[in-house]
C-alpha cells in the first residue's frame, strides 16, 4: 500500500516518508473536490453575465443583505475554494510536520500520516462544497430579490462544518488508540 522512502527527521525525530501512494478513499476524496470545484467555476462563470453591478455579499439576523460588492466579487468563493485545494494538496506532502494529538513513532507514523493526509483531503472536500452552496445563495438571492436567507439555508452551511468537528474528535480518539 505504501511505496515510501524513509528517513529520520532531524529536528523532530519523527520518521519521514516521502512518496506515500493515495489510499482509495484520498483518490475519491479529491475526485469529489475537483468535480465540486469545477461545478463551482462553471456555475459562477454560467451566472456571471446575469448578475447586476452590484451584489449582495453579507446578509443580516433577518436574512435580508445589508452589504454589496461589484459582481467581480463572486469569484471570491471558488478562488477560495481552489485556494484550499492547492494548500492542502501542497501541505499532504509533509506529514511529519503536523500537530498530532498523540506521539508519533516509527510503528505508527505511517498509519497516522495516512489518517491526517484523509481527514485533510475530507476538510478540502466540504469547503469547497460550502463555498459552492454560498455562491448558489447569493446568486439565488440576486435572482430572486424578495427571497431571504432562510433557516435551512443556515442549517446548510452549519451542519457539514458540525460534522467536520465532530470527526475530528472521533479522529483524536481513535488516534489514541493506536500509540
Amino acid at each position: 500500500m505504501y511505496e515510501n522512502i524513509s528517513e529520520q527527521g532531524s529536528n523532530s525525530g519523527r520518521p519521514i516518508y516521502t512518496n506515500l501512494s493515495l489510499t482509495p478513499f484520498e483518490k475519491g476524496a479529491i475526485s469529489v473536490n475537483i468535480v465540486v470545484l469545477c461545478l463551482h467555476w462553471a456555475y459562477v462563470i454560467w451566472n456571471y453575465s446575469d448578475l447586476p453591478e452590484e451584489i449582495p455579499v453579507h446578509w443580516n439576523t433577518s436574512g435580508e443583505p445589508d452589504s454589496y460588492q461589484g459582481k467581480g466579487f463572486i469569484f471570491l468563493l471558488p478562488s477560495m475554494s481552489l485556494a484550499a485545494f492547492i494548500l492542502i494538496w501542497i501541505s499532504a506532502n509533509y506529514p511529519h510536520k503536523y500537530n498530532f494529538p498523540v506521539p508519533i513513532t516509527p510503528s505508527n507514523a505511517k498509519y497516522q500520516y495516512v489518517l491526517a493526509r484523509k481527514f485533510q483531503r475530507v476538510v478540502s472536500a466540504f469547503l469547497a462544497f460550502q463555498l459552492l452552496i454560498l455562491s448558489n445563495i447569493t446568486i439565488s438571492a440576486i435572482h430572486n430579490p424578495s427571497q431571504t436567507l432562510t433557516t435551512f439555508m443556515v442549517l446548510f452551511i452549519i451542519v457539514p462544518i458540525l460534522i467536520l468537528i465532530a470527526l475530528f474528535f472521533y479522529y483524536r480518539s481513535y488516534a489514541r488508540r493506536f500509540v
